[in-house]
């Protein structure tokens, strides 16, 4: 079985693939904030984000922004979405490799476990298990990318706004919980730069 336990910050980025190219890599080299500790900002927006958002037709800052607010990974002077992402029952692990995440979901799905949030996006298995299909589809970065685009469609056909359909995509029963997380993603969508 996989291990989940935290893995030193230099043997994280050394494992790597060069997949994640089209993820992240304008973030690779994008300081988050100054000497000083100033506000954070984001590194542009990464092409699979765009792509994505272009062919479905929505933001590609909504995308984005909701990646942020689900799967951000924080080194020194990088901040980035992790597609390797699960949440299982409200404890986060991050993997190295997608084969390790795989590996884990497969784990936790046998043991009958289903609110597992995965990938970048977190989207929920006991949900969203019809749109994510299998453990190797929910955590491949652009079939997890598809399924949160087309969720927050389907929330923006429900609602007038991009905000609500943000908050509806986090908890569309809770109009609190829901409100307090679109603020939470547009004030990342605030801070993502701009080239």
């Amino acid at each position: 079985m996989t291990t989940h336990m935290p893995i030193p910050r230099r043997a994280f980025l050394a494992k790597t693939p060069c997949a994640l190219v089209l993820l992240a890599a304008p973030a690779l080299s994008y300081a988050r904030s100054d000497a000083r500790g100033q506000r954070r900002t984001y590194p542009p927006i990464p092409p699979a984000y765009r792509q994505v958002a272009q062919s479905l037709g929505l933001p590609a800052t909504i995308l984005y922004g909701v990646a942020i607010q689900e799967s951000v990974t924080v080194w020194k002077t990088v901040a980035l979405p992790w597609p390797w992402t699960l949440n299982v029952r409200a404890v986060p692990r991050r993997y190295t490799s997608y084969a390790e995440a795989v590996a884990d979901l497969r784990h936790v799905l046998a043991q009958g476990v289903r609110n597992v949030d995965c990938g970048a996006m977190q989207v929920n298995w006991r949900y969203h298990s019809d749109k994510l299909r299998t453990p190797t589809l929910a955590l491949d970065p652009w079939h997890n990318l598809t399924v949160a685009a087309s969720i927050l469609l389907e929330q923006r056909a429900a609602t007038s706004t991009w905000f609500d359909a943000v908050g509806r995509y986090h908890n569309p029963a809770d109009q609190g919980r829901a409100d307090d997380y679109a603020r939470s993603v547009f004030a990342h969508i605030a801070r993502i730069e701009h080239v």
